[in-house]
C-alpha cells in the first residue's frame, strides 16, 4: 500500500481538532479539499475513519488504532528533521581527523581554536599515525578528513586538496652551536617518516655524513628531547615551537607539502567547515 504521506498529516489533523473546518484553517486548504481528502484515505485503507455528529467528527475504533502508529511515525519524522537541521546548522555533530606524525596534532591548533570557537557543541576526534594506516581508515570512512603528504596511489573516491607547503628545520637548544648543515653531527629524527626519507637524499646530495643517534615515533617527544638538550632535531617547523628552541632554516632541506583528503559523498557539514578552516587558513 503506497499511500500519500498528505494525506495522513490530513488525517492527524482531523483527529486531534474533531471538526473538518478548523483542520482546513490551519492548513489553509478548503474544507471540500479536506473531505475529499479523507473519502480518498478511506478508500484506499478500506474503512471510515471519523462519524459526524453534533459537535464535528469523531474517530471510529479503525482510526484510533491508526492513529497511534501515524503520530509515532510523523514524531519520528520531526524529530529528524530537526536532527538535520541541527547537523546543517553546527549546532551538533562530530569530526575525526587523522593526521600524519610528521605533524602531529598541534599542526591543528590554530584552526580548532577558531573551530570550536565558533561551533562549540561539534566533537573532534583527532588520531595520529602513520599516513598509509590513516588512508586505510579514510577509506573505510572510520575518519572524515586524514592531514598529511601521501605519495601513494589514491583510491578512485578519495579526494587530494593541497593546503600548504611547510619548511623542514633544524632545532636544537642553547647547549648546541649550530649555524649551517655543515656543523651537525647527528640528529634525533622520528623513524619511518616521509620528510626522514627525503632528509637521507638530501645528505647523500650534500656529501653530509650526519647519524641518526635517537629516533622516536612522534614530533612532541623529539621535541621534548631538544628541550632538555639531548640532541639536535629535524622537523617540520610549526608555529608552536617554544621559544627556547632555536630554528635553523637552510634551503637545502626539503620542503613537506600538506595536503587534505577526503570522501567527497560523506563528508558532513562539519567536516565540510572545518576543511574551509584548513584551506582558507584561518
Amino acid at each position: 500500500m503506497n499511500i500519500d504521506y498528505n494525506l495522513y498529516k490530513i488525517f492527524l489533523y482531523l483527529y486531534e481538532e474533531k471538526s473538518i473546518s478548523k483542520t482546513a484553517s490551519k492548513l489553509y486548504v478548503s474544507q471540500p479539499a479536506i473531505s475529499y481528502s479523507l473519502k480518498e484515505l478511506e478508500s484506499q485503507l478500506g474503512y471510515p475513519l471519523f462519524t459526524r455528529n453534533s459537535k464535528g467528527i469523531e474517530p471510529t475504533l479503525e482510526a484510533r488504532e491508526l492513529y497511534g502508529y501515524i503520530s509515532t511515525a510523523f514524531n519520528i519524522l520531526n524529530d529528524a528533521e530537526e536532527h538535520l537541521k541541527n547537523l546543517n546548522d553546527l549546532n551538533i555533530g562530530s569530526i575525526r581527523i587523522g593526521i600524519s606524525k610528521e605533524l602531529s596534532g598541534v599542526y591543528l591548533n590554530n584552526f580548532l581554536v577558531y573551530f570550536k570557537d565558533n561551533y562549540p557543541n561539534i566533537n573532534i576526534s583527532i588520531i595520529v599515525d602513520d599516513l598509509d594506516k590513516i588512508m586505510d581508515m579514510l577509506e573505510v570512512r572510520q575518519i572524515d578528513l586524514a592531514l598529511g603528504k601521501y605519495d601513494g596511489v589514491l583510491k578512485k573516491d578519495i579526494s587530494e586538496e593541497k593546503v600548504e607547503v611547510l619548511q623542514t628545520c633544524i632545532i636544537y637548544d642553547d647547549n648546541h652551536k649550530i649555524e649551517k648543515l655543515e656543523d651537525i653531527d647527528d640528529l634525533i629524527i622520528q623513524k619511518k617518516s616521509f620528510i626522514c626519507d627525503r632528509l637521507d637524499d638530501c645528505l647523500k646530495l650534500l656529501g653530509l655524513n650526519i647519524t641518526y643517534s635517537i629516533e622516536v615515533d612522534d614530533y612532541l617527544s623529539l621535541v621534548e628531547f631538544v628541550k632538555r638538550g639531548i640532541g639536535v632535531g629535524f622537523v617540520v617547523y610549526q608555529n608552536y615551537l617554544d621559544s627556547n628552541i632555536h630554528v635553523l632554516f637552510d634551503d637545502r632541506l626539503p620542503k613537506y607539502e600538506v595536503s587534505c583528503f577526503y570522501n567527497n559523498d560523506y563528508l558532513t557539514m562539519a567536516s565540510r567547515k572545518l576543511l574551509d578552516c584548513i584551506k582558507n587558513r584561518s
